[in-house]
């Protein structure tokens, strides 16, 4: 019986000759541990990666809940809003020892278990430099925030006017972005949002404190301007001039306020942050002065806090 033949590069024709059983199981053995070891080693010189797992185990496959829209740090209000009626009770006695002036509040609570309170909250006051927030709204929309620092208004720059708006309640930019986006057209945007009881399309701006703690909601939660926007705002509500109401009577804590003070309304309304406690609170008034705006925030505050 003739020989195999194997071939062998550049060495020609030679015979192989078969090898024993014994000796075929040890060289199949030896064969088959290098091809198991050769991936570790290879792994661990950093030459060879390691394939991921093509299918999942059983317990794997279980239905995947999507993630809600990421958000910045303590931002994001999730679930049905619950009215707390403790601190609605509280609203309802400081009215009682105030029966002089006039009061409209709204509190919310904001993060994975919001609740609220208000007081006459959809009742409609002049907004006082409250109205400058809203137009926010019209101008992003106008005017991409890209173009804030290139477009002019008054003889400044929109970004500059923005800025000098809420730190300072800068009246004549404030003007000046109204006429830029014709404020009477805000009411239809503002509505759209929820903001049924602010209208514009009058001689005198009226707002409302539910219609208030909304906008600092979505402001808070990132869904009312351009990101951008957003935070210039919120840093020129950090670094609000005017702290003599909210921010004096919840010292300690981070507020982001907007005035109003005009033909005897007091306002204020902000964003308050104090450790992983975040809401807003509106507090308008008529003939409320800053001392009773800064007396009824800490008020409220210390009730939150009292039952985080």
């Amino acid at each position: 019986m003739n020989s195999p033949i194997r071939y062998e590069y550049d060495a020609g024709v030679a015979e192989y000759r078969k090898i024993g059983f014994i000796p075929a199981v040890l060289l199949l053995g030896v064969l088959f541990g290098i091809g198991v070891a050769m991936p570790r080693t290879l792994q661990y010189f950093g030459v060879y990666a390691q394939p991921q797992q093509a299918q999942l185990s059983q317990s794997e496959k279980k239905p995947v809940e999507l993630a809600q829209p990421a958000v910045i740090e303590n931002k994001g209000t999730a679930g049905p809003e619950i009215v707390d009626g403790g601190l609605e009770s509280l609203l309802s006695q400081w009215e009682a020892a105030h029966p002089d002036k006039d009061w409209s509040v709204a509190v919310q609570r904001l993060g994975e278990k919001p609740t609220s309170a208000y007081l006459n909250a959809d009742e409609q006051m002049e907004g006082a430099s409250l109205y400058k927030l809203f137009l926010l709204k019209g101008l992003n929309e106008k005017v991409k925030f890209s173009q804030w620092g290139k477009t002019y208004v008054s003889g400044r720059t929109v970004k500059s006017c923005v800025e000098a708006m809420i730190r300072y309640s800068d009246n004549p930019c404030a003007v000046a972005i109204s006429k830029m986006i014709d404020w009477r057209q805000l009411d239809g945007r503002l509505q759209a949002l929820g903001m049924s009881g602010t209208e514009f399309n009058s001689d005198t701006p009226v707002v409302t404190a539910r219609d208030t703690a909304l906008l600092l909601q979505l402001l808070n939660d990132g869904q009312f301007l351009e990101s951008e926007a957003e935070n210039l705002v919120l840093t020129s509500m950090y670094k609000q001039y005017y702290r003599k109401a909210i921010p004096a009577g919840v010292v300690g804590c981070e507020t982001y306020n907007k005035t109003g003070d005009l033909n005897g309304h007091k306002h204020d309304a902000a964003i308050v942050k104090c450790g992983d406690l975040t809401y807003t609170v509106v507090i308008m008034s008529k003939g409320g002065t800053d001392a009773e705006l800064a007396e009824l925030s800490k008020s409220i505050n210390a009730y939150l806090f009292s039952r985080r």
